[in-house]
């Protein structure tokens, strides 16, 4: 009736404009970070008999209730949703098993071909044997026979999440310390997952994760619990393959890359760490980008670091920046991004008002904003405070001009001329604005130094 006065079931509503903007913000909610991480946590959380029996109960209890409920279900090769509308009892027949219960359903892929109505048709029906916890869904051959999943959600709170009719603000399930990891290019022997409760202990993230699901022989889904993580690569062959990592959370959604040599990855709430094993030189990415609300030193909520190391090399949040830190230093691109919101606080435009440049650094520097301009600040005696924005000359930001600056732009400049990647800041250390960092740029700033060890300065 909140779409339609006087309606009491969908087959009463007639559809306009309006219900199928409805209809699309819905299917926009399963994209939805928190949702997605729900769905899919949920799905592997419980074994496909727990699943069926969960099934069950959520079609009785919105029979009693006269509500609707969501039905998510997979394939080997295929994925879909439809809404549950009843359930009947009876005897059905499938590839020679019996099944007793049927969950009735609306497809949106049913179309009849006389009407042209959707929704309805036997054969999209899910068909349940309550004793044995089979199920088949005769017109997708998904059953539990052919490893197939089935799952449902009945929420109300949790369906309507950032809905468009009467929406909940919140969702009641706890998903903050839920982590959705998605690993690629790797086989199960090939890597090893160390997840650190809250409380300190440890468990194996393979050995004793909820159900993994795998996408393919390299690309599998694993849904952990827990506050921090270390993923390692190893018996790698191909030593130029890329390991990539996702993990997920309510917080934040970040992604870890290496191709290279054997690496490994730590996260926890507020750091990234990528590490090369074998001290060989491995090219990174780290790309994190934040929920509207858990970031307030920018406008900005999509960060991106691209760059080399042979050692480690960190990303943190802090409440004044972000800081990346290196224990043989940082060489690195940098970009930014706003993630422009609807006043329903859906996604329009990505990459607004983007900012890049390069960064190199002797231990670590924080990146910031003055009114959305780049900020870069320095610890010059490493008490974890970045009180000092980075000086122009300040070649490998260390807050001190001095002769190794000057040595740090003449290797710059001869990376330049052999055709190697350049990771000093144009800004820093263009040190005479003629735009172009060489020889000149070098000379100046010692000149500079020696005047100010002199006390010319």
């Amino acid at each position: 009736s909140d779409i339609e006065p006087g309606a009491q079931y969908m087959s009463d509503i007639s559809y306009t404009a309006d219900v199928g903007k409805y209809i699309t913000d819905y299917q926009v909610i399963q994209c939805h970070q928190e949702m997605d991480l729900y769905h899919h946590w949920l799905r592997c959380r419980n074994s496909r008999e727990e699943n069926v029996v969960n099934l069950l109960a959520d079609a009785k209890t919105a029979m009693e209730n006269d509500k609707y409920f969501l039905i998510s279900f997979f394939t080997p090769t295929f994925g879909h949703a439809v809404t549950g509308i009843g359930m009947a009892d009876g005897l059905w027949t499938y590839n020679g098993i019996s099944y007793d219960k049927c969950i009735l359903t609306l497809d949106s892929n049913v179309v009849d071909q006389l009407t042209g109505a959707k929704g309805f048709s036997e054969k999209t029906c899910i068909y349940i044997n309550s004793e044995t916890n089979q199920f088949c869904i005769p017109a997708y051959d998904c059953n539990s026979e052919n490893e197939s999943d089935i799952f449902s959600i009945a929420d109300e709170k949790l369906l309507n999440y950032r809905g468009t009719i009467n929406p909940s603000v919140s969702i009641d399930t706890d998903i903050s310390l839920i982590n959705k990891f998605m690993i690629y290019n790797r086989n199960l022997s090939d890597l090893s997952i160390t997840a650190t409760n809250i409380d300190g202990t440890t468990y194996d993230g393979i050995e004793d994760s909820y159900v993994n699901y795998m996408v393919s022989p390299t690309d599998t889904y694993y849904f952990l619990d827990g506050s921090a993580f270390h993923i390692e690569s190893t018996n790698v062959q191909d030593k130029e393959s890329i390991f990539l990592t996702h993990v997920i959370n309510e917080r934040r959604h970040a992604i870890a890359e290496a191709t290279g040599d054997d690496a490994s990855f730590d996260f926890d709430d507020r750091l990234v760490k990528i590490s090369s094993l074998n001290n060989n030189e491995i090219e990174y990415g780290i790309d994190i980008r934040f929920n509207e609300g858990e970031y307030n030193f920018t406008p900005h909520n999509w960060f991106y670091f691209n760059g080399i190391t042979d050692g480690k090399v960190w990303v943190e949040q802090t409440d004044e920046g972000m800081i990346i830190s290196g224990d043989n230093g940082v060489k690195c691109h940098f970009y930014s991004w706003d993630i422009e919101l609807s006043e329903e606080g859906n996604p329009i435009e990505i990459q607004q008002n983007q900012r890049a440049c390069t960064i190199t650094a002797s231990d670590s520097i924080m990146i910031s904003f003055n009114n959305n301009e780049l900020i870069f600040k320095t610890d010059s005696d490493r008490d974890g405070i970045y009180e000092s924005e980075q000086q122009k000359g300040d070649a490998n930001a260390d807050g001190v001009i001095n002769a190794s600056d000057a040595s740090q732009i003449l290797a710059g400049y001869a990376d330049t001329s052999s055709g190697k990647i350049c990771y000093l800041n144009d800004n820093i250390c263009d040190y005479d604005n003629d735009g172009f960092i060489n020889a000149s740029d070098a000379s100046k700033v010692l000149a500079y130094y020696a005047d100010i060890s002199s006390g010319k300065n």
